[in-house]
């Protein structure tokens, strides 16, 4: 018969099939597993047992010899089954790398004891395949200090059946230079996550000092008379006896996993011997306090099943009086004797104490007037908590409102410090002027449970006529002109290419919007205002609108002839930025001497406007219209765009807008589409219908007058998709009744 099995099988299966068939000629009905422990002896300390499965039968005497016959033939053949070692009551014959079989995470160290730099062993299995794993030293009941991230003493990975084995030197301090006191130190063996542990402990023994040795004195010394050896009767050999199953390795979890003091913690686990006492021990991580017996923090008896539940009170102090300080606690439970373990990890918190508030705000400059740019400062606030801002008057407010108004809010640093910026503002919420006097400034959490307060001197600003050296600039921090100036200053002139910046820093670089006035002298005649605008602008002349974009769009330029009588006049013009470049030029420049007054009669048909629309001179009726604008310089176009907006006509400007027919003629070259609509109330392109037409052409339409939230109307004319250009508008009135 050809041998075809490694050596360690065929050792196996001989050993199997000798031994069974000893113990079948003795009558002994052993199982295998009590032969392969020499001379029927228990295991040692440092060896891990392989469960035996609960409630598995034990395979009966006679068959188990026969079966490890036939599991010895089976090995020389090369061919064993697990089924036949399973009947031999054995198991599969296993290589010597083996996973060692047990339940949860074990570890066990070698030596049990020793003293500083002694070189420890920790083996175990149980633990997931191919994971780091790290060894751990803790003091029961002990640390004044808790460290926060525990030192590692040795690590490594588990092999590819869980398995691991790690060797480090015993210190004689702890990390943070305390030498270790004699006494039981928890060795924890845990994944970089502690979420598999395993522990067990070690008596360390400190070193004490060497007294200094007295020689002894030299003795003679008589040899004894040798002694005649009495024969002895050699001991029999015990009988094998069956080895019990070793019980599941001992685990342990926490609920809940974090808390502080006098937090209730609820220790559930299994794996300990039934009906046996066991004890909960805290310890802390590479330190130790105190000294003598080690603190019990809850005790229980198991049930017969090894399973127990025990809740206790996390303390606020060690036995010594020294705080728990927050970080990783480990919670070991064990019998009396330590010899059976499980543990598990808690992290400690300590609530941040609430220091005593003192909350104060610091103002600069501490006066000033509307549009002053103020800086409040202070500290003493909750951490990271909202804060405003509140005005008030010390004396009186002629509207309390239930509400304050907020003028600048902000969240307190970690350390309860703050800073607000805020314009002071010309009026209160309800409109009222803001009178010279003290102001309060009042800084105060959403809830005004905590609260700080400073005062401002306000001065009220004496009104003043416009300059005529100057431009009055009022600077918005908004689109729309709205609320109080965040900036006034004095401009020398209009002409400004802020690109995508912004006019000062206290503006924003997009959306907002500036009003300029200034008072000058005209002389009499007709005048040519021309701006260059990107986005929206607006010109006024003694209050009168003569020019209006007030829309988002590119860089463009636009301009009108106005007639100005001699005399000192009031310019305006407003200005608004949304995003891009920021683009705004005013100028103008007489054209000639005024043309002799309208002899028309108000209200009569007649050509009211002719003009080109780059240029709008007004014809018979100098106010009639103002303003145009192109989407393509007035020609060329791509299809749908705009050749010409406008002109805009107002109600109520002159006595000649009124309700009635009117007749459009665009002159130039190329196809249009044209028509006009109601001038700010109607979103509608064409609200008063469109035609198609080859230029030159004309279109009519009805305007039945003014809308409620309109002003007038507007002539538009739009590319088809074909080169146009348009060179001259006229518009006539042809009277009332519109057909």
């Amino acid at each position: 018969m050809q041998i075809r099995c490694n050596q360690v099988v065929c050792l196996f299966a001989l050993v199997t099939a000798l031994a069974f068939l000893s113990a079948a000629c003795s009558g002994e009905a052993g199982s295998l597993a009590a032969f392969l422990t020499p001379e029927g002896r228990q295991p040692e300390p440092t060896q891990t047992l392989a469960p035996t499965l609960e409630g598995e039968p034990a395979a009966p005497a006679a068959g188990t010899a026969q079966a490890a016959l036939q599991a010895a033939v089976e090995a020389l053949q090369g061919t064993p089954t697990e089924e036949t070692v399973a009947a031999a009551g054995g198991r599969f014959p296993a290589t010597p790398t083996a996973p060692l079989l047990t339940e949860g995470p074990s570890v066990t160290v070698t030596p049990g004891s020793g003293r500083a730099n002694a070189w420890v062993t920790v083996t175990g299995s149980g633990f997931p395949a191919n994971v780091r794993v790290d060894v751990y030293l803790a003091g029961l009941v002990s640390a004044s200090a808790l460290a926060a991230a525990p030192r590692s003493y040795a690590t490594t990975f588990t092999d590819r059946d869980g398995n691991y084995s790690m060797s480090f030197a015993m210190p004689s301090t702890w990390p943070d230079g305390t030498p270790i006191e004699t006494g039981t130190l928890a060795v924890l063996v845990a994944t970089e996550d502690f979420g598999f542990r395993a522990n067990t402990s070690f008596d360390f023994v400190a070193e004490t000092a060497t007294p200094t040795q007295v020689p002894p004195a030299t003795l003679t010394l008589t040899p004894n008379p040798t002694a005649t050896p009495v024969p002895t009767a050699m001991p029999t050999a015990p009988r094998p006896t069956a080895i019990p199953p070793p019980a599941v390795n001992p685990y342990a979890e926490v609920t809940p996993l974090s808390g502080g003091r006098n937090a209730q913690v609820t220790l559930r686990g299994g794996g300990f011997p039934g009906h046996s006492v066991i004890h909960v021990y805290l310890g802390t991580f590479d330190a130790q306090v105190g000294g003598g017996e080690r603190v019990r923090y809850g005790s229980a008896v198991t049930e017969s099943n090894g399973n127990f539940t025990i809740s206790f009170t996390l303390p606020a102090t060690w036995p010594d009086g020294t705080p728990v300080a927050p970080g990783r606690l480990l919670i070991l439970v064990a019998t009396e004797d330590l010899s059976r373990q499980a543990s598990a990890v808690f992290d400690y918190v300590v609530p941040t104490p609430t220091p005593a508030l003192n909350p104060y705000a610091e103002v600069q400059p501490p006066s000033g007037s509307a549009n002053t740019q103020v800086t409040i400062r202070g500290g003493g606030f909750p951490a990271n908590t909202r804060v405003h801002l509140y005005l008030a008057g010390l004396v009186s407010v002629s509207a309390a409102e239930a509400a304050p108004t907020s003028y600048a809010s902000t969240t307190t640093d970690s350390a309860g410090n703050y800073s607000l910026t805020f314009v002071m503002p010309r009026t209160w919420p309800d409109g009222e002027a803001i009178e010279s006097g003290t102001l309060a400034l009042l800084v105060a959490t959403e809830d005004f449970r905590v609260r700080a307060n400073a005062t401002f001197d306000f001065v009220a600003p004496t009104p003043t006529a416009v300059s005529g050296q100057s431009w009055q600039g009022s600077y918005y921090a908004n689109p729309d002109l709205r609320g109080d100036p965040v900036l006034v200053r004095a401009d020398a002139e209009i002409h400004f290419y802020w690109g995508t910046g912004s006019p000062d820093p206290a503006l924003p670089n997009d959306e907002f919007s500036v009003r300029w006035q200034r008072s000058l002298w005209f002389e009499s005649g007709l005048y040519r205002f021309t701006v260059e605008v990107d986005d929206g602008v607006r010109l006024f002349v003694d209050g009168n609108l003569l020019l209006e974009s007030w829309r988002r769009g590119e860089r463009r330029v636009l301009s009108l002839d106005y007639p100005m009588q001699a005399g000192q006049h009031t310019v305006q013009l407003d200005y608004f930025e949304h995003a891009g470049d920021a683009l705004i030029i005013l100028n103008w420049h007489r054209l000639s001497d005024l043309a002799p007054p309208p002899t028309g009669t108000p209200g009569a048909p007649g050509l009211l406007f002719s003009n080109h629309p780059w240029n709008n001179q007004r014809g018979v009726n100098q106010t009639f219209c103002s303003g145009f604008e192109s989407e393509c310089n007035y020609a060329g176009c791509v299809r749908n765009y705009r050749l010409v907006w406008g002109p805009y006509c107002r109600e109520g400007d002159y006595p000649y807008i009124r309700p009635g027919l009117y007749r459009v003629t665009f002159y130039g070259i190329g196809r249009v589409r044209a028509g006009a609509t109601d001038y700010g109330s109607s979103r509608q392109l064409f609200s008063f219908g469109q035609h198609e037409f080859e230029l030159p052409g004309s279109f009519t339409f009805c305007w039945p007058g003014r809308q409620s939230d309109g002003y007038g109307f507007e002539t538009i004319a739009q590319s088809t998709g074909v080169y146009a250009a348009i060179d001259w508008i006229t518009v006539e009135y042809l009277g009332e009744q519109c057909r």
